[in-house]
């Protein structure tokens, strides 16, 4: 039995996990609990993305034979397989006996859940049972997501001013996914700055020209080099593409986590609902088009690009809007590319 604190989790995931059989994630905040769950099959799986499979409860339910059976099988590899079942409750427990009771290492069964009472079945076997983790996950308050905040920027040599610290918190709302994103985009956009400002939080975070940002991103990253060019002239004479490359960093990193899911099993329109940060959903088209053109690969490829020109606007800031041009045209063409390669 392994009861977890939540402030225990995340070292408990990347150091002792692999000593266990199984993990189950439940509480009230998704977006914590999804990426807890990506790091642990990370932390088990690697880049491996056979080592990872994902199985709906109403398939297990139907096939009681079949979460067992996933456990108790070897890869070909010869590793341990990653079995992850979302949207797991009570109804689980009887099918998922053989794997509480077996004392002897299998493969790793990761059970993400919503809230589960006291009195719940499945949380109480998991809980009981020898090889099996749980932990319960819930939403921080204020005070513990401006430790998160500040200790993620402390990993950059950045500190927030009293000043900057309210106005970053009054953009990016109390949602730990969304805040921590904003908070990704802050540490890139004033890398090596030292003090993050007021100015530097306003120029950055928060939803400040939103539409147009993410239409030019969707429009580079589906390869529509010509509509990307007006849409980053036009924000250009707004004064409002300052920190398109961060912004567009951050998508990127986000479309990696996404394809890794669907990848795994997940149904792209199960992985687009519970990405964390949401997408709009007025996106979904943009979003599927882009992960039919971008792989993983690629996708780290125009990570690397990107950070690049990240450097470079920094060391020659008076080219910023051409290098930053620069950069978005060369991933448009790219799209293109690979578009009509696949086509």
């Amino acid at each position: 039995m392994t009861l977890l604190r939540q402030v225990e989790a995340e070292g408990f995931i990347s150091k002792r996990l692999a000593q266990h059989n199984g993990l189950l994630l439940h509480g009230g905040d998704p977006a914590a609990i999804h990426a807890l769950a990506q790091l642990a099959v990370k932390t088990l799986a690697g880049s491996d993305p056979f080592a990872a499979v994902s199985i709906a409860v109403a398939d297990a339910l139907r096939d009681p034979a079949l979460l067992p059976t996933e456990f108790q099988s070897r890869s070909l590899l010869g590793g341990r397989r990653v079995i992850m079942v979302r949207e797991a409750g009570d109804e689980l427990v009887k099918v998922l006996e053989p794997v509480f009771a077996d004392g002897a290492m299998g493969n790793f069964v990761l059970l993400v859940a919503d809230q589960l009472g006291k009195t719940s079945k499945l949380r109480k076997a998991c809980e009981e049972a020898k090889l099996i983790a749980a932990c319960a996950v819930y939403e921080e308050g204020p005070e513990q997501l401006a430790r998160r905040v500040g200790n993620y920027l402390s990993v950059y040599g950045l500190k927030l001013t009293d000043e900057a610290e309210a106005r970053f918190f009054d953009l990016a709302g109390s949602d730990r996914g969304t805040v921590m994103s904003e908070a990704e985009k802050l540490a890139l956009y004033a890398h090596g700055a030292g003090t993050v400002t007021l100015s530097d939080v306003n120029a950055i975070c928060g939803d400040t020209a939103e539409f147009d940002t993410d239409l030019l991103i969707d429009r580079v990253m589906t390869g529509d080099g010509e509509a990307a060019d007006r849409t980053y002239a036009a924000l250009t004479l707004q004064g409002a593409a300052r920190g398109i490359l961060p912004l567009l960093a951050s998508h990127v990193t986000r479309l990696q986590a996404l394809a890794s899911d669907v990848m795994s099993g997940t149904g792209f329109d199960t992985a687009f609902r519970n990405a964390r940060p949401i997408f709009f959903f007025g996106r979904k088209g943009a979003i599927a088009g882009q992960l039919r053109i971008w792989d993983l690969e690629s996708l780290l490829a125009a990570q690397q690009a990107i950070a690049t020109a990240i450097m470079h606007t920094r060391e020659f800031s008076a080219l910023d809007e051409a290098i930053t041009g620069r950069c978005l045209l060369a991933l448009a063409r790219q799209a293109r590319l690979m578009r009509l390669r696949g086509a």
